[in-house]
């Protein structure tokens, strides 16, 4: 298993994160959150790097881990198995159904 990177960007309390979702939805941005724990969320939205971009499979060839590191926690992508060249990045979001969100991504990986 190697690390392949750190899913960076803002760390945003729990009590800002609705208001930040609000705003982008209605600005119609793109959301790039992850969620540390139930009081963070990084958001890669404008501040994030190329880790936002790696999408979504229910057969995933990457992990996403939580480390702790210099008084910090942080989000790192571990990949399962040796890649091959130009093969596509994927791991499980493990998105949990929100009732109140309508706009939650579904899985279509069937």
């Amino acid at each position: 298993m190697t690390v392949l990177l750190e899913y960076r960007g803002n760390y945003v309390n729990f009590p800002y994160l609705n208001k930040m979702e609000i705003f982008y939805r209605t600005s119609k941005q793109d959301l790039f959150f992850f969620k540390l724990n139930r009081f963070l969320t990084v958001d890669a939205t404008f501040s994030g790097n190329l880790g936002r971009l790696i999408n979504h499979s229910c057969k995933p060839n990457c992990f996403s881990k939580i480390v702790f590191h210099s008084r910090k926690s942080h989000i790192v992508i571990i990949c399962l198995k040796n890649l091959k060249i130009f093969e596509e990045l994927v791991y499980d979001y493990r998105i949990n159904s929100d009732d109140y969100d309508y706009e939650q991504i579904i899985c279509c990986c069937q």
